[in-house]
């Protein structure tokens, strides 16, 4: 598993992206480097190998945030749906930009 850069998740996954670079930072803080950060099967995944137990307390944590926040935008009411095997965490708004091929309105300019 690799370890994402901050900024790194890329285009589909700037709703999740600070909590991303929010665990690398605790990471950094506390000496440490996690074996890696990655979108996996409709939230973000995060590998604990080697990490002290206050950061397994917080991957998990935001692992489980991830499950129910929207991976475009980062809104909290995120519905998950199953395209061509590909699991989405989606609020209704991206949802519905997504079917249009339109950017949704709720997706803050970074």
């Amino acid at each position: 598993m690799d370890v994402r850069k901050p900024g790194s998740l890329g285009e589909f996954y700037m709703g999740w992206q600070q909590y991303a670079d929010a665990f690398l930072v605790a990471c950094k803080e506390s000496g440490v480097k996690p074996a890696g950060i990655k979108p996996s099967n409709g939230y973000l995944r995060i590998d604990c190998s080697g990490l002290p137990e206050h950061l397994v307390i917080l991957a998990d944590a935001v692992e489980r945030a991830t499950d129910g926040i929207c991976q475009f935008c980062g809104a909290t009411s995120a519905i998950e749906r199953i395209e061509q095997g590909w699991v989405w965490k989606l609020c209704k708004p991206c949802i519905n930009a997504r079917g249009q091929k339109t950017r949704p309105e709720c997706v803050l300019d970074h």
